[in-house]
C-alpha cells in the first residue's frame, strides 16, 4: 500500500510554474497526501523549476545541494526536479544527483500522483520527459487552503513562436488551447473558492483560439462570470495583438486596464536576428493605439515590457535604439534583462557574442532610464482616486502593519498602518499620496472627501 507523506513544492521562474505547483498540489492532496511549509517535515519535496535563463538553473542546482542534508538526516525520503530544467536537463540530472529520485518535465504534471507511487513501489529515479499533457482538458482540483493573489488560471501551454533566443518551445512544446468551457468550469470554481481576480495565463496569452474563440472572445466570456471582479492576463506577443483585444481591455468591465508587451529591443536589426516577426514600427503604433484608447492614459492605464540587453551582435546603435524607444514610449515598468545563452537555441551558436563587461555597463544605462521615466509617471498620480484590492498584509517593526494593495491598471499601492484593518481580497478606494520609481502610497477614502474626484480604476 502507498503511504501518504507530507510534500514541499518550491517553485522558480514564471507565472506558469506557480500555476503548474497549484495544479500538482491539488492532485497530491486529492490522493491523500498533506501540504507543509516545512522543510524539515516534508518526506517529498518537489522544485518546480525553470530553464529561461542560467542564472535559473544555477540557482536550482544550489537548492538541491542546500536540500542533500535533508536525505542524509532520512528525513527526506523523495526530491524531485519538476518543470522547464527538468525537461531540458532531465537525464544529465540523475547522471550528476545521484541522490535526485524524480525527473519529469511540465507535460507529467497530471502524471505526478502515479509518479509518486511509482516511487513507493521502489523505482528510482523515476523520469518522465514525455513532453506533452495526455490530460491537458482536465480541471485539477483547488489546492488553495487560504486566498492568495496573485491567482493564475493556464488557458493554454507552449509557444509556437520560437525566439531564437528561448527555450520554452524545446522545454513546453508547440501551442495547446484549452476548451473554453473547461476554462470557465476552472474560474468558477476559483471564484466559488473566494478569489475575486484572476490571472489568465499562457506563454503567448493572446495567441489563444480554440474552434472559433480566439483571445478577445475568451475575455468577453470570463467577464461575464458572476461575483469575479477583475481579470489579468499575462504574457503578450506583439505579432498576436489586436485592436480587437485591445479594445476589449478598454471596454470590458472586469478587464484591468493593464497590458504586458515584452519588446526585448528597439533595433528591428535586433528584433529580425531575434526572429520575434514585429518592427519597431510595428510595437509603437500598437502602444499609440492602446494609450489612445484612455482619456488620461497615463493615469487611466499601464503599460510594461520585457526588454534583453546584449543579444549577440547588438552594437551601441541598436542599444541606443531601444533606449531611443524607452523615451518614446515611457513604460510604466519593465523587466530588464542581461542576454543569457541556452543551449539548443540558434541565438546561443551565434557569433558576435556581447562580453559581459558590456552587457552590464547596458543593463545599467538601461535601469537608470526606466527608473527616471517610472518615477515621472507615477507622479501623476498623486491626488488622485483609485480603487484597490489588497493582496498581502505584513508587519514592519516601526511602520506597524503594512498593506500592498494593487490598482486596477497593476500598479501597487503601499498603506502604511491605516486605522482599519483589511483582510486579502478587500476592495476599498484610495487617495494616493505619494509615490517611487516601483510604489505608490496612498490613503483609503472611506468618506469619500478627495477633492479631485477622478476615478481612475
Amino acid at each position: 500500500m502507498v503511504s501518504k507523506m507530507k510534500y514541499y513544492i518550491q517553485s522558480f521562474g514564471c507565472q506558469m510554474n506557480v500555476y503548474d505547483a497549484k495544479s500538482m498540489m491539488g492532485l497530491l492532496n486529492e490522493a491523500g497526501h498533506e501540504s507543509t511549509s516545512h522543510l524539515e517535515e516534508a518526506e517529498l519535496i518537489l522544485l518546480n523549476t525553470c530553464a529561461i535563463r542560467e542564472g535559473a538553473e544555477q540557482r536550482v542546482r544550489g537548492r538541491i545541494g542546500q536540500l542533500k542534508k535533508y536525505k542524509d538526516r532520512g528525513s527526506l525520503k523523495y526530491l524531485g526536479v519538476c518543470g522547464c530544467m527538468g525537461q531540458k536537463e532531465g537525464e544529465r540530472l540523475t547522471r550528476d544527483v545521484p541522490f535526485l529520485d524524480l525527473v519529469m518535465g511540465p507535460g507529467a504534471i497530471g502524471s505526478i500522483v502515479r509518479l509518486v507511487d511509482a516511487l513507493e513501489r521502489g523505482n528510482r529515479p523515476v523520469l518522465d520527459l514525455h513532453g506533452i499533457d495526455d490530460d491537458f482538458d482536465e480541471v485539477y482540483p483547488v489546492a488553495d487552503e487560504e486566498i492568495v493573489y496573485p491567482r493564475f488560471l493556464s488557458i493554454m501551454k507552449g509557444c509556437d513562436k520560437k525566439c531564437t533566443y528561448c527555450i520554452v518551445p524545446y522545454t513546453r512544446g508547440p501551442e495547446r488551447s484549452r476548451d473554453p468551457q473547461i476554462l470557465l468550469q476552472e474560474a468558477e470554481s476559483l471564484v466559488q473558492k473566494g478569489y475575486k481576480e484572476i490571472t489568465l495565463i499562457g506563454q503567448t496569452v493572446n495567441s489563444y483560439h480554440f474552434g472559433d474563440v480566439h483571445f478577445p472572445k475568451l475575455l468577453e466570456m470570463v467577464n461575464q462570470i458572476a461575483g469575479l471582479k477583475r481579470i489579468r492576463f499575462a504574457t503578450s506577443h506583439p505579432n498576436s495583438v489586436t485592436h480587437e483585444m485591445l479594445d476589449a481591455i478598454a471596454t470590458l468591465d472586469h478587464v484591468c486596464e493593464h497590458l504586458h508587451l515584452p519588446v526585448q529591443s528597439g533595433s528591428n536589426r535586433v528584433l529580425a536576428e531575434m526572429d520575434r516577426n514585429y518592427t519597431r514600427e510595428d510595437y509603437l503604433e500598437i502602444t499609440r493605439y492602446f494609450r489612445s484608447r484612455f482619456k488620461a492614459p497615463l493615469i487611466q492605464s499601464t503599460l510594461t515590457t520585457d526588454i534583453i540587453v546584449g543579444f549577440p551582435g547588438e552594437t551601441e546603435e541598436d542599444f541606443e535604439q531601444t533606449l531611443d524607444l524607452i523615451r518614446s514610449v515611457r513604460f510604466d515598468g519593465a523587466f530588464m534583462f542581461k542576454y543569457s545563452p541556452r543551449r539548443g537555441t540558434p541565438a546561443a551558436e551565434m557569433e558576435n557574442q556581447v562580453d559581459d563587461f558590456t552587457k552590464a555597463r547596458r543593463l545599467e544605462r538601461l535601469i537608470q532610464l526606466q527608473q527616471q521615466i517610472a518615477g515621472e509617471n507615477n507622479r501623476w498620480l498623486i491626488g488622485q482616486k483609485a480603487e484597490v484590492m489588497v493582496e498581502r498584509v505584513s508587519h514592519h517593526p516601526k511602520q506597524g502593519r503594512v498593506y500592498e494593495a494593487r490598482l486596477r491598471t497593476g500598479r501597487i499601492v503601499k498603506l502604511i498602518n491605516p486605522e482599519i484593518e483589511y483582510r486579502v481580497g478587500d476592495m476599498f478606494d484610495v487617495i494616493i499620496t505619494d509615490c517611487s520609481s516601483y510604489s505608490l502610497y496612498g490613503n483609503p477614502d472611506h468618506d469619500g472627501s478627495n477633492p479631485k474626484q477622478l476615478e481612475i480604476a
